[in-house]
């Protein structure tokens, strides 16, 4: 995340070099600033939101785990359950 979005004027790194290299760590550039709130709302949205997928899809993942009882027949020794109890 790139602050200081509104001293332009002083700006050492080029937008084109910082989407690079978060590109190149996997990760998603954003330009803010704490001052004027320029770009604040949407790169904490957009955080929000990854963080929701990545819950989702990790319940997705323990879910399907859970689905399948384990094969003690072929060594499966892990105790997993099917269902829960409310």
């Amino acid at each position: 995340m790139a602050n200081k979005l509104d001293l332009e004027e002083c700006r050492v790194i080029k937008e084109d070099e910082g989407r690079q290299f978060a590109e190149s760590i996997n990760a998603t550039y954003f330009e803010t600033s704490a001052m004027n709130g320029r770009g604040i709302e949407s790169s904490m949205r957009h955080i929000a939101e990854d963080q929701l997928m990545n819950v989702k899809e990790k319940e997705a993942r323990e879910s399907l785990q859970l689905s399948h009882p384990p094969d003690i027949a072929n060594g499966d020794k892990e105790k997993r359950f099917c269902c829960s109890v409310m």
